[in-house]
Formats: structure tokens, C-alpha cells, sequence
């Protein structure tokens, strides 16, 4: 008889980490806060943005109203706080918008704040631009400043397809098979916790944080739920996911981060300059993505 060990790695965790989070954003997203901000946009007359809808906000109606109502009401000035600041649904989406799930909250005169995270940080202070300095630095910041948003996390890990896997599910609030000896029956697999301590104790204070806000459970990171993120990240869906980090001054051209599928078969990150903006349904549309069931390369 053998038995399977199914390791939760650094990788692995923070795979699982972000696809529960997604999954229960979204349903918050498509109810909660969609009335929350239908209402903050009817009392100041808002209309929905105009602009091209990134990340996973394309994979409903709902998602794509969400996304456009914020971004409209991210534009809004602070001068026009006063007209809303009783209300108890801008109360809310203020709450989540300041939340230390994103980062630390930005100063920018708008009606809500926009975090500002490990790499944006280190976007603001890095004059060239690429995936290796970026990543080094953004790890660099996670460590000194503290930060257990989902994007420090990764940058905590050193992880640069994690970086851009968790960017793109953070984009609407921050800042510009088994083996087996033989075929008979197997022992039930065990699964073993490799995250690194300060990545779990961090991580830790990332999921208490979401529960509390969301009334949620995601599972408390360590040995006894090592199964619960193992299987999340099976159902990883990070292929093509693609950000937009910002924009140069001179030719006004955009530079991305994406996820592409690697010549040894697992994943890669691709950056690239572009003189328009390239949301994850185009990146996606552009590498022929029709979905994929698990995640490879671990």
C-alpha cells in the first residue's frame, strides 16, 4: 500500500490563498457591494466608467457593473464627501476600500482611497522597470513596511508569478495526478505544510483581516488546513491573467505583467510595454485561452 505526501508549499499556499479569496470576493462583489455601490452612485449621479474591464470582472454582469460603478466613483474628488459620508453603503465601501487586505491607503483627494502595496511601491521608487528588480524590490518593502496585503505576500515569497496572479486580483483597488507503485489500494495522502513562518504568520493576519470584513471563513494558514489550500490551488486559473502597472512618461506606452505558459510546460511571466492598455480578456484572447482545469508546474 502507498501513500501520496502532497506538499503545501510557499507556492502552492499562496495559489489556494488567492483563489479562495477571489471566489468569495466575487460573490460579494456581485451583491453586497454592487448595492452599496449602485447607491453611493445614484445619490452623487455617478455614471458608470467608460473603460475596458479588467481582471475577472468580465465574468458577469454583475462583476462588470461593480467594477465600473468604482471605477467612476474612485474618480469622484473628496469635496463630495459630505454628500455621502452618512450613508451606511459608502460606510462600507470605504471600509473595504482602506482595508490592510490591499495595503496601506493612498492620499489621493478622491471620494475612495486606492492602496498602495509592496509594488507599487516599488513601481514609485524603481527607475527601470523589469520583472527581476521589481520583484526584488517589492520583496524588499514587504518585509520592511509590515505589509500582509495579498500582493505583499507574494512579494514577501519572492514570487513573481504569485506577484502578477494576485496584482490581477487586486487591479480595481490599488493604485495605478498522483503516482502509485502498484495499482491496488492506497492509503489516503498526507499532506505536509512547507510555507515559510513569517509568510504564514503574515498570511494569518491576511485571512483574519477578510473574515472580519466579510463575515467570511477562509481557512486559518497552517499544517491542520494544508488540504483546504492544496485543493484550491488545483482549481488555479492564472494563465493569461495580465495587469497593467503603469505608464511611461515620454511615449505614453503601458507596461505589463501577464502569466504565459512556459516551454517546459508549468507558467512564466511575460512583461511587456504596449501603446494601448491590455486587460486579462485580451491577453487572454491573444494566446488562444479557453480555460484550463488545474494548475500545472508544481
Amino acid at each position: 500500500m502507498t501513500r501520496e505526501t502532497r506538499v503545501v508549499d510557499n507556492r502552492v499556499f499562496l495559489t489556494g490563498l488567492d483563489e479562495l479569496y477571489r471566489t468569495a470576493m466575487m460573490q460579494h462583489e456581485s451583491s453586497e457591494l454592487l448595492t452599496c455601490a449602485r447607491r453611493v452612485a445614484e445619490k452623487l449621479k455617478a455614471q458608470p466608467a467608460n473603460l475596458p474591464v479588467a481582471g475577472y470582472y468580465v465574468k458577469s454582469k454583475e462583476l462588470t457593473e461593480f467594477f465600473l460603478l468604482m471605477k467612476a466613483l474612485q474618480e469622484i474628488g473628496e469635496d463630495q464627501r459630505p454628500e455621502v459620508e452618512t450613508m451606511p453603503e459608502y460606510q462600507r465601501l470605504l471600509a473595504v476600500t482602506s482595508s490592510a487586505l490591499y495595503g496601506r491607503p493612498a492620499q489621493t483627494g478622491k471620494l475612495l482611497p486606492l492602496a498602495i502595496n509592496s509594488l507599487t511601491q516599488a513601481l514609485g521608487e524603481s527607475e527601470n522597470w523589469s520583472l527581476q528588480e521589481l520583484v526584488k524590490t517589492a520583496s524588499k518593502v514587504a518585509r520592511g513596511n509590515d505589509d500582509d496585503s495579498i500582493v505583499g505576500l507574494a512579494a514577501l515569497a519572492k514570487d513573481a508569478l504569485m506577484v502578477v496572479a494576485t496584482s490581477e486580483s487586486v487591479t480595481l483597488f490599488t493604485l495605478d495526478s498522483t503516482t502509485s507503485a502498484w495499482p491496488g489500494r492506497r492509503e489516503p495522502p498526507r499532506y505536509l505544510w512547507k510555507v515559510d513562518a513569517d509568510l504564514s504568520e503574515r498570511a494569518t493576519r491576511f485571512v483574519e483581516t477578510f473574515n472580519a470584513l466579510f463575515v467570511e471563513d477562509l481557512p486559518r494558514p497552517g499544517q491542520h488546513q494544508a488540504e483546504a489550500y492544496w485543493r484550491a490551488a488545483r482549481s488555479d486559473t492564472h494563465l493569461g491573467r495580465c495587469v497593467c502597472l503603469g505608464r511611461s512618461f515620454g511615449d505614453h506606452h503601458y507596461y505589463h505583467w501577464a502569466i504565459r505558459r512556459s516551454e517546459a510546460g508549468g507558467y512564466e511571466v511575460d512583461e511587456f510595454w504596449h501603446a494601448e492598455r491590455w486587460t486579462t480578456a485580451r491577453y487572454r484572447e491573444s494566446i488562444g485561452y479557453v480555460g484550463i482545469a488545474s494548475a500545472p508546474g508544481f
